[in-house]
C-alpha cells in the first residue's frame, strides 16, 4: 500500500513541526506549506491525500485558500485548524466542505485522529 501524504499548512513553525513528527510517527508522508498561496501550489504539484490548514496564514488566509482548492482541488479533503475560532469561519469552512475535528487539548488546534490519542474535545 502506497504511504499518504498530508500537507500541514501554518505560518508558526513550532505548530508544523508538532504536526509534521505526530503524522510521520503514524507513517504518513508530510509536506510543509507556510502560507496559503503556497498550499494551492502545493496541492497542484503533490496531490496529497488531506491538507491541514490553520486559518490564519499570510498572503491568502485559510478560507480563502480553501475555497480556491475546492475550484482547483474539488476531491482534495481539507481539515482547517484554529486557535482563534469564530462562528462565521466555521460556518464558511463547513459551506466549502472543509472536515471537522476535534481541538487538541494543549494547542487548541483540530487535529486528525486526536480521538485516538485521547487528545479530545477540551473541556
Amino acid at each position: 500500500m502506497a504511504q499518504r501524504t498530508i500537507l500541514v499548512a501554518d505560518d508558526d513553525a513550532s505548530i508544523r513541526s508538532l504536526l509534521k513528527q505526530l503524522l510521520s510517527d503514524e507513517g504518513y508522508s508530510v509536506v510543509e506549506a507556510t502560507t496559503g498561496t503556497e498550499v494551492v501550489e502545493k496541492v497542484k504539484d503533490t496531490n496529497p491525500d488531506l491538507v491541514i490548514m490553520d486559518v490564519r496564514m499570510p498572503e491568502l488566509d485559510g478560507i480563502e485558500a480553501l475555497s480556491k482548492l475546492k475550484v482547483s482541488s474539488p476531491k482534495t479533503s481539507v481539515l482547517i485548524m484554529t486557535a482563534f475560532g469564530s462562528s462565521n469561519n466555521a460556518i464558511r469552512a463547513m459551506e466549502l466542505r472543509a472536515r471537522q475535528d476535534q481541538p487538541h487539548r494543549q494547542t487548541g488546534h483540530r487535529v486528525p485522529g486526536s480521538h485516538q490519542r485521547g487528545t479530545g474535545p477540551a473541556g
